[in-house]
């Protein structure tokens, strides 16, 4: 006897071994710009907030599981799991151009009016406005930063190299940048309007570019020990460090042994963080860190995006999340997804 369909649905409705299960919403990559920022979740959902002036706060509405996203100033661009980028916002001079000829990716970051991509082969591709946008041939990369009229990449060899405008060194003149301790290779890297900072598989946070506001040395924290306008907070170590437009907020735990103490929290400083009040970062251990030109946000341990600083146009205010992605169930049809 052939069950009408109706029986086949109540039958894989009861029987959660099948496969049943609501899956968590938690954010799992964050980026801000300066007047928006974005997340993407556990369901592979991309929520913009902020300005929208050009849509660039627009949540795309499809190419669904996205897995990162980047925000520059009036665009953003997000990475999905098949490695395509895809762009939206404000378009003038190639912001949303993405080369796809040039992918898949594996990683991206968007500057204030260009973004850079590491592709499959470990190059470095980007595209939009001014000599950022152009990065020099033949580097081979394994993580990547842009910044406002710069980006700079960590080499395979360990070392970064900049490209692009050296607004008060934050390029380091174009010459590569080396960590002061043997065995000692950077991991990570992050550009903001006219510094730059990167991190070591040691820990070590180093800073170079204008330190006008307090950016790169944080007022006397971070030192030059090689007199090469890179400074270094040793030994303090950090599990993440990120360059916003004047500032820089890092993961900071005060402990060498890489064990998570009292200490484990955000830390910031340049402008405006230096201001404390509604500038001062929450005291928790982050699982990710952004930072804007007034604002500055995170994940907090519980997956939940946090932002503090100026709520300047909403871009301070992430949404909330419903509980769970919904929950797939195989019946005896095949996959029947629920929202």
């Amino acid at each position: 006897m052939i069950k009408p369909l109706s029986s086949f649905l109540a039958l894989a409705l009861t029987l959660p071994a099948l496969g049943a299960g609501a899956a968590p919403r938690v954010a799992v990559d964050l980026d801000a710009g300066p007047y928006h920022s974005c997340f993407v979740d556990s369901c592979g959902d991309v929520h913009c907030f902020g300005a929208n002036d050009y849509g660039q706060a627009a949540s795309p509405s499809h190419g669904r599981p996205w897995t990162k996203v980047t925000t520059g100033s009036f665009h953003t661009c997000a990475l999905d799991g098949d490695g395509q980028v895809r762009c939206w916002g404000y378009a003038a001079n190639g912001r949303t151009a993405v080369p796809t000829s040039h992918g898949p990716f594996v990683d991206l970051d968007a500057g204030a009016d260009f973004t850079c991509a590491i592709n499959t082969a470990g190059a470095p591709v980007c595209w939009g406005a001014g000599s950022p946008a152009r990065p020099p041939a033949g580097l081979h990369v394994t993580a990547i930063g842009a910044g406002v009229g710069h980006a700079c990449a960590v080499l395979t060899s360990g070392l970064v190299r900049c490209w692009g405008y050296d607004n008060g060194g934050a390029a380091h003149g174009g010459a590569p940048v080396l960590p002061d301790f043997v065995d000692e290779r950077f991991v990570s890297v992050s550009a903001g309007a006219m510094h730059t900072c990167a991190l070591t598989n040691f820990g070590i946070g180093y800073c170079w570019g204008s330190d006008i506001y307090g950016a790169v040395t944080d007022h006397g924290y971070f030192y030059d020990p090689e007199g090469d306008g890179v400074y270094a907070y040793n030994p303090r170590r950090f599990r993440a460090v990120a360059a916003g437009t004047w500032g820089t907020c890092a993961h900071y735990h005060d402990d060498n042994d890489g064990q998570s103490t009292a200490d484990d929290e955000i830390w910031c400083w340049g402008w405006p963080f230096s201001f404390g009040g509604s500038y001062a970062p929450p005291a928790y251990a982050p699982r990710q860190l952004a930072i804007g030109t007034s604002h500055a946000c995170a994940i907090d341990p519980a997956g939940v995006v946090d932002c503090w600083g100026s709520d300047a146009r909403g871009k301070a205010s992430p949404p909330t999340l419903s509980a769970t992605c919904g929950f797939s169930i195989i019946g005896p049809i095949g996959p029947i997804s629920l929202p």
